[in-house]
């Protein structure tokens, strides 16, 4: 498959940040399209592993993230439903489009894929075992995840209401009304850090270079959001770039 202007700019965009210059390593920059960059780093790596710049080393890091997120949805399925119904996920998802098209491209959307995965194991492998480095790691997952892609922003809302409806009352079932909200603030304390430890380089380099974070970026109320418009009869083709002229 040739490639795609967007594989291009995904890969411009990992490459620069392994270029001496403005923020140097800057893996948490701002840049292109207000993305996490993550994502881009992730294709970037193969290429300075390598030592060469190539469609191969490009779509390389791609790969690698859609192989690993079948592997770790599987064994997610296999945690939750057992042995035999992870068997048959994992024969179903391999021909999956979306799996085998995005695998094969540099895009961001694999690594999102990837993370959601490892998101979901090791909430998993948590609510079977509600313990302080269980509830870290699903915090660091968390963090993680929400550098790579604005689809993965989704993961804490869905994690906090499995927690708040399912995890936390069996805990306070078990432990008794006292022990068991302590257990439950305790918990939520520890995943709350772990995902601001896996953030915090991004905060801080956003702080210390003057860049506008690019996780704050991917929110929809963000003017990089709000001033991309639809066009109107009344603007005759005209652009509108800031939000006060918009008509959505």
């Amino acid at each position: 498959m040739q490639v795609h202007a967007d594989e291009s700019s995904s890969v411009v965009e990992g490459v620069s940040k392994f270029v001496v210059g403005e923020g140097g390593w800057a893996l948490y920059g701002s840049a292109f399209g207000g993305h996490p960059n993550l994502s881009y780093w992730l294709t970037a790596i193969p290429g300075r592993i390598v030592g060469e710049l190539s469609l191969w080393s490009a779509r390389l890091g791609s790969a690698l993230s859609g192989s690993l997120s079948l592997l770790l949805f599987t064994l997610f399925v296999w945690q939750v439903f057992g042995r035999r119904v992870g068997l048959f996920f994992l024969v179903f998802a391999v021909p999956f489009h979306l799996h085998v098209h995005y695998s094969r491209t540099a895009f961001p959307y694999i690594h999102a894929v990837f993370f959601a995965a490892l998101v979901s194991l090791a909430f998993a492998r948590f609510t079977k075992e509600p313990s302080v480095r269980r509830a870290i790691e699903v915090g660091v997952a968390v963090g993680l995840g929400a550098l790579v892609y604005p689809a993965t922003h989704v993961l804490p809302l869905a994690i906090i209401a499995a927690v708040a409806l399912g995890v936390f009352p069996r805990i306070v079932q078990e432990r008794g009304a006292g022990a068991g909200r302590k257990r439950s603030a305790l918990l939520s304390f520890v995943f709350i850090v772990g995902a601001l430890v896996a953030m915090a380089p991004q905060l801080f380099f956003t702080a210390t270079h003057g860049y506008d974070s690019r996780l704050r970026q991917t929110f929809i109320l963000h003017p990089s959001s709000t001033q991309h418009c639809a066009y109107h009869p009344l603007h005759r083709g005209s652009e509108c770039y800031h939000p006060r002229n918009c008509v959505v």
